[in-house]
């Protein structure tokens, strides 16, 4: 009985975790992509005045988000996004408006990827 009592506690647990850790990187890949739209909006609006202020705010949630979905999810996906955002910061910075955009959007979809593959779902586990 003590054991089955033990075993329930921690599949609670482990439910919890979860379910913490799911809400959490559902809470930072939003602000990812918000911050991500802001800086598209000054950049559309070609307002390079305000793009410094936005770009660090992007690298704010970028360095949030690397701290916690790089021992969660695979390297790769994270490298390849890094990358993106790199160069989203790099590009905006220059003032390339249109190659600034692309980049965004490729970083974004690589973000919405990222919250697709985290849902809890059977497609997902197996």
């Amino acid at each position: 009985m003590k054991m089955l009592a033990g075993i329930i506690i921690l599949l609670i647990l482990m439910v919890a975790f979860s379910t913490g850790v799911y809400y959490q990187n559902i809470n930072i890949s939003n602000d990812f992509i918000k911050a991500l739209n802001d800086l598209q909006e000054v950049i559309e609006d070609e307002d390079w005045e305000k793009v410094s202020f936005q770009v660090e705010e992007l690298m704010d949630c970028w360095n949030r988000a690397d701290i916690w979905w790089t021992p969660l999810m695979d390297h790769q996906e994270i490298d390849m996004l890094n990358l993106s955002v790199i160069r989203v910061s790099k590009l905006a910075q220059m003032e390339k408006k249109e190659e600034s955009l692309v980049e965004i959007t490729i970083a974004r979809v690589m973000v919405e990827n990222i919250q697709e593959l985290q849902q809890p779902v059977l497609r997902n586990i197996f």
